[in-house]
């Protein structure tokens, strides 16, 4: 009904949107997307429900380049980077996957399923030290700091350079 109201408010076209994508209703997600866009183009929200209507479209590369444009305007939209990492999964480039999970990471993320990804890729290219340290963030998410801590230790023995293992461990050294 707000959209009724006020066609050209774009945040009722984004909650319009939002609410059909959840519902799964396809096509008129894409409709509410399309008159979104011809509202603007530089939200990053906007881009993110682009990237999840074709990602659950299976529309890959569409998805992709969604999310990224997500990220560029707002890189600490943190499900974009675990959207980015389950493409790169899917399209059996591990590396990436990792890359997306430390920048995920890096920028605040803190949902142990994400750190999964991490961790099978990890394992996958056979990198011990980000695996652990994935391990290490989803241990510590997860409550058990004692556990976090230990393989946190494990990933710097495995490289002693890798360096979000360096920064948790400023971090359990501050507190």
């Amino acid at each position: 009904q707000a959209v009724a109201v006020d066609p050209k408010d774009e945040l009722a076209w984004n909650g319009l949107a939002q609410a059909y994508l959840d519902r799964q209703r396809w096509a008129e997600t894409k409709q509410a997307l399309d008159q979104l866009f011809t509202l603007s183009d530089s939200e990053f929200g906007t881009w993110y429900l682009l990237g999840q209507y074709h990602y659950n479209q299976g529309q890959v590369e569409e998805a992709k380049k969604a999310f990224e444009m997500c990220k560029s305007l707002n890189y600490k939209q943190n499900l974009t980077y675990y959207f980015l990492a389950a493409i790169a999964g899917n399209q059996n480039d591990p590396a990436a996957v990792v890359r997306h999970i430390e920048d995920y990471d890096r920028n605040g993320g803190n949902l142990g399923q994400v750190f999964d990804l991490g961790i099978a890729a990890a394992g996958q290219l056979s990198l011990p030290a980000p695996a652990r340290y994935f391990e290490a963030k989803k241990a510590l998410f997860s409550g058990d700091p004692q556990r976090a801590f230990q393989l946190m230790g494990e990933a710097l023995a495995r490289d002693p350079n890798y360096e979000p293992a360096l920064l948790l461990r400023n971090q359990f050294q501050a507190n």
